[in-house]
């Protein structure tokens, strides 16, 4: 029997940290989708919704529907994602590790 692993995984329920991490957000945002929702691209208004709750009564959502709302946030106006996750300024934080160091001295 062949399974198809990608639509079990999309299929499957996952907890708010595990959303956070799927999205690359923060927890924040996966409560602020929930909560209070995002305007996507078309102009309508969404929330992210909850497909259940685990033992301890936390929210649980579908793989497939963070997915989509990180990708309709991502492409809205108002996202500072659209161009990939920010980099980190390298030179800023050798100039950082320099100073420490001769701080130490």
């Amino acid at each position: 029997m062949h399974r198809d692993t990608f639509g079990d995984r999309r299929a499957r329920l996952i907890g708010s940290v595990e959303a956070a991490q799927a999205a690359r957000v923060g927890l924040h945002v996966i409560s602020n989708w929930r909560n209070k929702g995002w305007t996507s691209p078309d102009g309508t208004h969404r929330k992210l919704p909850v497909a259940g709750y685990d033992r301890a009564g936390r929210p649980l959502y579908r793989y497939v529907d963070v997915l989509d709302a990180e990708r309709e946030t991502r492409r809205s106006g108002k996202s500072h994602r659209r161009h990939g996750p920010p980099q980190p300024d390298w030179d800023a934080l050798d100039h950082k590790a320099d100073h420490h160091a001769f701080a130490a001295m």
